[in-house]
């Protein structure tokens, strides 16, 4: 049996943390699963498409841009729902994220975002592409 060709480490972290987003949001109440619940995880798909364009581009680095603004925006939205809180039907007040589970999803985002700053450091390390109009990318002339 042949194995399955391993993509990017980025995007295996990407794939755990929408695993983990999905079974956390299913847990939510109507209201904020059907509304910041929903919002978190597009923002988790998109992160995961842009991530796989990313590394199919050529010129990698506005769309490695990209996932770090995605994966930023979704810190935030993980950091809004730990500070969001309902009643329950004990007429109790609790928070969608416990401290631990909102412990464990931003050490994820964290995670993907310093894999994401490394990967933009070498993608700033590659050589400017050629300008437009220049037969050849090598200045030298030939003898």
């Amino acid at each position: 049996m042949a194995e399955e060709p391993k993509g990017l480490l980025i995007q295996e972290k990407i794939e755990a943390m929408i695993d983990y987003a999905e079974n956390e949001v299913a847990r939510w109440p109507r209201f904020y699963r059907d509304s910041l619940g929903v919002r978190i995880l597009d923002k988790c798909y998109a992160l995961s498409d842009i991530c796989d364009e990313a590394n199919s581009e050529y010129y990698k680095k506005p769309k490695i841009k990209q996932v770090d603004a995605m994966n930023k925006s979704l810190q935030r939205m993980v950091r809004r729902a730990n500070r969001s809180k309902f009643v329950n039907r004990k007429r109790e007040e609790r928070q969608l994220l416990s401290l631990h589970k909102y412990l464990y999803w931003s050490g994820l985002l964290t995670e993907i975002g310093r894999m994401v700053g490394a990967w933009l450091k070498w993608a700033a390390s590659l050589p400017p592409p050629p300008k437009r109009g220049s037969k050849t990318a090598n200045t030298e002339p030939k003898q």
